[in-house]
């Protein structure tokens, strides 16, 4: 029975369960890297300062977002929490009106009777979803740019000729 765990451990075990790990990864990329997406600009603010980041006097939410992104696992680590999972440590900063806002406008039903607890199991489900709605809408405009930038062109490119 030993040797047949032995020999069954890595293939049968580890190897599919570092598979599912990757493809895991592959799907959701980084937390850091999506998790602020949706934030707002006084939401990543509030975020660095209560965690000790230092944050530019000239600040976008660009150089904000930039910021809470470099500093994401420095301040898991000194939070004693977990980077790869976007837990409730994410939202001490966040009040239930913040937490049922950041529901309300972008459409997401607000669990009722809603504890803090609740709201942030909700955002915390919903975040990722946010993130993908905000990229498709930028992907978007951008097409319709490009879009326009090029039929633009065209159309002076013929006036021209």
């Amino acid at each position: 029975l030993e040797n047949l765990v032995k020999n069954n451990w890595q293939s049968k075990l580890v190897d599919p369960v570092v598979a599912a790990g990757d493809k895991t990864s592959d799907n959701f990329g980084s937390v850091k890297d999506w998790i602020f997406d949706s934030w707002t600009e006084s939401s990543l603010k509030s975020f660095l300062d209560h965690h000790g980041v230092p944050t530019p006097e000239l600040r976008t939410r660009d150089t904000l977002l930039t910021s809470a992104r470099q500093n994401y696992d420095a301040i898991a680590k000194k939070t004693n929490e977990y980077s790869a999972y976007p837990g409730d440590w994410l939202y001490s900063t966040w009040s239930e009106s913040d937490l049922k806002e950041f529901l309300d406008t972008r459409g997401y039903p607000v669990p009722q009777p809603s504890t803090r607890d609740r709201l942030i199991a909700t955002v915390r489900r919903n975040a990722r979803l946010a993130s993908l709605n905000m990229q498709s809408g930028a992907s978007s405009v951008s097409a319709s740019y490009s879009s326009g930038a090029s039929a633009a062109s065209k159309s002076a490119a013929n006036a021209q000729e």
